[in-house]
């Protein structure tokens, strides 16, 4: 009995010490405002002078540190002191709000608009962020001098409008958050209003286009605007048109959807595209991507593809990079392989699919990181700018062929297949010493140990390569 109270109580201060470090770190987390949470938001602008006046009212905010992400031009930030507690959780620096029983805080602060609102404009990220916080619901109010013609839009549902003497109200409101704000110098309308999305133009879509675009429309509110000017715009809360085409906006939709559900703000702009085209299982997009696409798929069986297809779009906690592709390339073939690394940095053509090898080179006994190797039909090569001059070599392009020196010998390897020249001396070759890949020069491993008298040995953990000058 004795020896189980005596077990009891050390579970018992071992179940207490593990749930007070966890209050602990739960506290620490509350301080340094790294909790995620939810909040709402009622904005009120008014535009003067070619600036922007923000009132920024948060709501429900909990009981942590949450940091003040301010827009990038924006100043004159400035506590809003509208009842005794609205402005008690924002720190002097005007960069926090600290932890406090207040759930609504306000604040002020000017946006300047470089040129003013003489044209249509797209402003975009206008209104502060709180870091680690997601807006579940907007108010937005516009207030705008009566003489200025033209029309605020943003993608909220539009509530309405309402004209005074000297200003133009407008008021929009819905679930989520509003960073962007679209500005029409002439008058536009209002030609459909649902509720997923609103369309404004100056011409009534088709009933055929009306009945075709509820199908391909998701449930995030979204604002379709008729202007040329912003068609490539990477924005999640407006699509741009030329014209009235649901092929577009199925497309757009789509984009926004994946740039939603994904994370590419560390990856070339066209990978987006390669995951819209994997999605929809039809091309989208930029030709970059397609020719990418096209050139990886006829090095794989139709299994591997599949399993890249479904690899790539079921990522979750992952940023969609070049490197992030290759992992899964390598997997998938057990072999390494940058493919999309390499083709990120080709500017024309396709750079092909090509496999390399993790083991470290070595050159007289020292490790050189910026030699690399590849395999291509069947064969090994090197990278021979970076290869031959650690060999005691110069080499580069020059007129007539790849050149390599040294102070005793001379070599061109011509554009033209079947031969190279040493000391001005031609010898035939059945297969090419050096290739040029893109953009590229490599050389064949046999040949740089015949023609450069280089000794290779290779162990599992690295390649050992000794050079023999003549």
């Amino acid at each position: 009995m004795k020896f189980a109270m005596g077990l009891f109580a050390v579970l018992a201060g071992i179940i207490g010490g593990t749930l007070f470090f966890q209050y602990q770190a739960y506290c620490a987390d509350l301080e340094a405002g790294n909790r995620a949470y939810y909040y709402a938001q009622e904005i009120e602008t008014s535009f003067s002078n070619d600036e922007l006046h923000v009132k920024h009212h948060f709501k429900g905010l909990p009981n942590q540190r949450m940091d003040i992400i301010l827009p990038t031009h924006a100043k004159d930030v400035a506590c809003l002191v509208e009842d005794t507690a609205s402005c008690t959780r924002v720190d002097e620096t005007m960069t926090y709000l600290t932890m406090g029983e207040a759930t609504t805080q306000s604040i002020s602060y000017t946006v300047p608009i470089a040129g003013g609102l003489a044209e249509n404009k797209l402003l975009q990220n206008m209104f502060v962020q709180l870091k680690n916080g997601e807006v579940s619901y907007s108010i937005l109010h516009m207030a705008t001098d009566k003489v200025m013609a033209g029309k605020w839009i943003t993608g909220l549902p539009f509530v309405g409008e309402q004209k005074l003497t000297m200003i133009t109200n407008t008021m929009f409101s819905g679930d989520g958050d509003v960073r962007d704000l679209y500005w029409s110098v002439q008058p536009i309308a209002l030609q459909q209003k649902e509720q997923h999305y609103a369309i404004y133009a100056n011409e009534k879509p088709s009933a055929d286009f009306l009945d075709e675009v509820v199908e391909v429309m998701g449930d995030t509110h979204i604002a379709i605007v008729k202007d040329p000017k912003f068609v490539t715009a990477d924005t999640q809360e407006f699509l741009f048109l030329e014209a009235f085409d649901v092929a577009t906006i199925e497309n757009q939709i789509l984009l926004t959807r994946l740039k939603q559900k994904y994370d590419f703000s560390k990856g070339e702009p066209w990978l987006v595209d390669v995951v819209a085209t994997l999605a929809l299982e039809r091309e989208v997009g930029g030709q970059k991507a397609q020719d990418v696409l096209q050139t990886l798929y006829e090095e794989m069986t139709p299994e591997q593809v599949n399993e890249f297809k479904s690899r790539v779009l079921a990522t979750e906690d992952q940023a969609i990079t070049t490197k992030y592709l290759d992992s899964i390339l390598r997997e998938i073939f057990t072999m390494p392989t940058t493919y999309f690394e390499q083709n990120a940095a080709t500017e024309t053509g396709v750079f092909p699919l090509l496999f390399g090898d993790d083991r470290e080179i070595y050159v007289n006994d020292y490790v050189k990181n910026d030699v690399n190797l590849v395999m291509k039909d069947g064969k090994v090569y090197y990278t021979a700018d970076t290869l031959l001059p650690h060999l005691g070599y110069t080499a580069g392009e020059g007129n007539k062929g790849y050149y390599v020196n040294s102070a005793k010998s001379a070599y061109r390897f011509p554009r033209l297949p079947g031969f190279y020249v040493h000391n001005q001396t031609r010898h035939e070759v059945k297969s090419e010493p050096i290739i040029k890949i893109n953009d590229s020069y490599f050389i064949e491993e046999g040949w740089l140990q015949r023609i450069f008298h280089v000794e290779i040995d290779k162990n599992a953990g690295r390649i050992q390569m000794k050079a023999n000058l003549e």
